[in-house]
């Protein structure tokens, strides 16, 4: 029985449907903002977080969803819906990640519905959550990655690479021992984020620290830098749909797991289910999310991936100034949960 079958048929009773936004002023230049999607029925309230990255396509139609359905009716629902307003261009990528927020509302509502967790309808048991810490750095400052394991002793770090990083600078993250994953952002089409292929940082995070070597742009040069190194190569940002995981030109022996990436709960849950069988690990990974979002990629990890690098820290890691005490790794989940939230404790 699939992971998609267990959930596929719950009932699901929609009576009323509204948005709300949300927004945090990360720099001078971006300000973050994301949608709460907010579906009820029958007393209850199923939420979902729209994370899309440009302010402007945060639109919505007049969306008429009020009726009752199986889950998989709602989704097949949507495939004939249109989700945007006519006036918002959007992207394949935008169409995901909507989709990702109103199936995953309509997934809470349900469950809610039936007095259930996700890990309950699925057979399954929510575990403590590992995570390591993202933290923002326009240059390489090991004076922020010091202060950050002053305050969390046993924090440990997901980095993105930059062409800055010197032999000097890795051999102290080196000696640190704290980096699982570092992020080449070798396939994001934005020249912004995106990091130019750059055989000398390849080489030299391959040969200097344990870590997992996420989304590396293959050249002729970098291919020949990572030889020998295959088992740490890791993707985010290609695979979107089980489909991408069969084209990789090997097998990986981890993948980062963004829900919101897929769109479809149907689709996730397939590309989660091949992992298991194809025993590639995964750990989750978050878009920034400023609301019920953060919660669910928890659920997520607690469910199928809880011991692994989870890019998902709790929230109060993105601030410029993280507190004293924040919360350590793993997550400890709260007893008595319903639909797709995730509270620790």
């Amino acid at each position: 029985m699939t992971f998609y079958s267990k959930i596929a048929e719950l009932n699901l009773q929609i009576e009323s449907f509204k948005t709300e936004t949300q927004e945090k002023q990360v720099s001078e230049k971006f300000t973050r903002r994301t949608t709460t999607v907010k579906i009820s029925g029958r007393g209850e309230t199923g939420r979902g977080e729209d994370v899309i990255w440009e302010a402007e396509k945060h639109k919505y139609p007049r969306l008429d969803l009020n009726d009752s359905y199986s889950f998989n009716e709602f989704s097949e629902k949507l495939d004939e819906t249109q989700i945007f307003p006519d006036e918002v261009e959007h992207t394949e990528t935008d169409e995901k990640y909507r989709r990702w927020a109103l199936e995953s509302a309509a997934l809470d509502l349900a469950l809610k519905q039936n007095k259930l967790s996700l890990a309950e309808a699925l057979d399954e048991e929510y575990s403590p959550v590992s995570f390591v810490v993202s933290p923002s750095m326009n240059s390489p400052d090991i004076e922020k990655l010091e202060q950050l394991i002053e305050l969390n002793p046993g924090i440990e770090f997901k980095l993105d690479a930059s062409e800055d990083w010197e032999e000097e600078f890795v051999a102290e993250l080196a000696e640190m021992d704290k980096v699982r994953v570092v992020d080449l952002k070798g396939h994001y089409e934005d020249e912004n984020v995106k990091m130019q292929p750059n055989p000398q940082v390849y080489k030299l995070v391959a040969e200097k620290l344990d870590a997992l070597l996420e989304d590396p742009l293959f050249t002729d040069e970098t291919r020949e830098v990572l030889k020998g190194f295959e088992n740490r190569v890791t993707w985010d940002k290609p695979i979107t749909s089980l489909q991408n995981i069969k084209e990789l030109s090997f097998k990986p022996d981890y993948l980062n797991i963004k829900p919101s990436r897929f769109g479809k709960i149907q689709k996730l849950l397939n590309t989660i289910q091949h992992c298991q069988t194809k025993n590639i690990k995964m750990y989750g990974g978050g878009q920034f999310e400023l609301n019920i979002g953060r919660q669910h990629i928890h659920t997520l990890a607690s469910i199928f991936y809880p011991k692994n690098p989870n890019d998902v820290a709790p929230r109060v890691y993105n601030q410029e100034k993280v507190p004293e005490n924040p919360p350590k790794s793993p997550l400890e989940p709260e007893e008595d949960m319903e639909g797709l939230e995730w509270r620790y404790r």
